[in-house]
C-alpha cells in the first residue's frame, strides 16, 4: 500500500557507552527529540545499557533493537533481544544485523551473503564503527557508524554519527549525521533496484 507521505527511519548503532565512553552526544539528543515523528526507530546493538535502550525506545512507538557482541555477554539490560529482524516500510525490505558475526569484519562480499539469506533490498549493520553505504548487486548496505563516537578495532578515531531514511514507497533518501566541531550532515538517494542489476558503488564511507 502506498504511503501519502514518507516514512522516516532513523538508524544508529553502536553506543558502548558506558562501558567505552561516557554518553551520547547532547546534540544527537536534542535533534531526536526535537523531532515530532519518527515512525521507525532501529539500533543495531550494543546499546550500552538499560538508561540507553530507554531513551531511544521512548522515541518511536515502532523500536527494533538487536544483540550486538557485548549483550551477547552481558545480561544486565533484562531484556530479550534477536540476533536479527526484517520489516517492510514502502517497497522495501529491510533487514538489520549486529556485524559482528560478519567476517572478515565489514567486508561486502561476506554482507552480501546475509543479504541473499534474509532476501531484503537494503540491510542495515553496524559493529564497525565506520559509516558507510553501498549498492551492490541489486541492495543497499547501509552504516550508521557509532552513535557516540565510540571507538572499534577497525575504527578507532570514530566520529559520532547516526542516519535517517526517508522513504516514499521505492524511493529513499538517506540522511547522515555526523557531529564534528559541529553536526554536519550528508545526504544521499537511493531506490528499488532489480536484484538482476549488478553494480558496486560505494556513495559514502568515512576515511
Amino acid at each position: 500500500m502506498k504511503k501519502d507521505k514518507p516514512e522516516i527511519l532513523v538508524v544508529v548503532s553502536d553506543l558502548a557507552s558506558p562501558y567505552k565512553i561516557n554518553e551520547i552526544p547532547f546534540q544527537f539528543k536534542e535533534l531526536l527529540e526535537a523531532s515530532q515523528t519518527i515512525d521507525y526507530l532501529v539500533c543495531l546493538g550494543n546499546v550500552g545499557n538499560k538508561e540507553n535502550y530507554e531513551f531511544l525506545k521512548g522515541l518511536s512507538k515502532n523500536f527494533y533493537c538487536i544483540k550486538g557482541d557485548y549483550e551477547e555477554n552481558h545480561d544486565s539490560y533484562n531484556i530479550e533481544l534477536t540476533e536479527f529482524k526484517s520489516i517492510r516500510i514502502g517497497g522495501f525490505k529491510i533487514s538489520f544485523i549486529h556485524g559482528h558475526q560478519i567476517v572478515p569484519w565489514g567486508d561486502l562480499n561476506s554482507l552480501s551473503i546475509k543479504q541473499k539469506i534474509f532476501d531484503c533490498d537494503v540491510l542495515l549493520h553496524g559493529f564497525t564503527g565506520k559509516s558507510s553505504f553501498f549498492t551492490y548487486e541489486g541492495s543497499h548496505y547501509i552504516n550508521p557508524g557509532s552513535f557516540t563516537g565510540a571507538y572499534s578495532p577497525i575504527n578507532p578515531n570514530s566520529s559520532p554519527s547516526f542516519m535517517v531514511l526517508l522513504i516514499d514507497n521505492e524511493l529513499g533518501t538517506v540522511y547522515k549525521y555526523e557531529l564534528g566541531k559541529k553536526v554536519e550532515i550528508s545526504k544521499f538517494e537511493f531506490k528499488k533496484l532489480p536484484k538482476e542489476t549488478l553494480q558496486e558503488e560505494n556513495i559514502d564511507e568515512d576515511e
